[in-house]
């Protein structure tokens, strides 16, 4: 992903693994919707609603001032789900 500037990204899990690069200085919000595959977020990130595990909203503690952010709704599928990135 970019290293600045503000997006809403869907992403559209299937069967294979999913990675996600997140630049150092960008906030995120990250919405689950989950699958049979495992989400691994990042240690930045907390979660803050759902469950973990189960369809839930993940943030870094910075996103709601960030001026640079990304918005991210997955629709996992079967494979696993990763953001990297501290």
């Amino acid at each position: 992903l970019p290293a600045r500037g503000s997006a809403d990204l869907v992403i559209d899990g299937g069967t294979g693994r999913i990675r996600i690069a997140l630049p150092d200085r960008m906030a995120a919000r990250v919405v689950i919707q989950s699958g049979s595959g495992a989400f691994y977020p990042s240690a930045r990130f907390d979660l803050a609603e759902g469950e973990r595990g189960g369809d839930g909203v993940w943030e870094t503690a910075d996103y709601g001032q960030a001026e640079n952010r990304f918005e991210i709704t997955i629709k996992a599928g079967s494979g696993s789900i990763s953001i990297e990135g501290e």
